[in-house]
């Protein structure tokens, strides 16, 4: 069974954040990276435990999935058969602490 994949205003706000700052240099290069983001990201809906579990999570609900060099923060709503992605982050920033992660979950 294919799960929906939801993004979160936090997470949908920092891949906008990324593209800005990709756009500055290249506005084609900016446009590739979303595209290619929500591509990769969509085979999270066969395949929603391909990321590993989040190591800070107290349960392996909370995973992270690497597109290029950019982490995807998500969870597995079996209830709702959803994929949440809570938030996207750089792999040159610093990893995120579990509140971090899990702020807006709920959204």
């Amino acid at each position: 069974m294919s799960l929906s994949i939801r993004w979160t205003a936090r997470a949908l706000s920092r891949v906008a954040e990324m593209a800005d700052f990709l756009a500055e240099r290249s506005p084609g290069a900016a446009a590739r990276f979303v595209n290619d983001l929500f591509d990769r990201a969509g085979v999270l809906a066969d395949n929603p435990r391909i990321g590993h579990a989040f190591h800070r999570a107290p349960n392996d609900n909370v995973r992270v999935f690497y597109f290029d060099k950019t982490r995807v923060y998500y969870v597995i709503d079996e209830a709702t058969a959803e994929v949440i992605v809570m938030t996207v982050q750089h792999g040159r920033q610093r990893p995120l602490s579990l509140e971090g992660a899990l702020a807006d979950s709920n959204e």
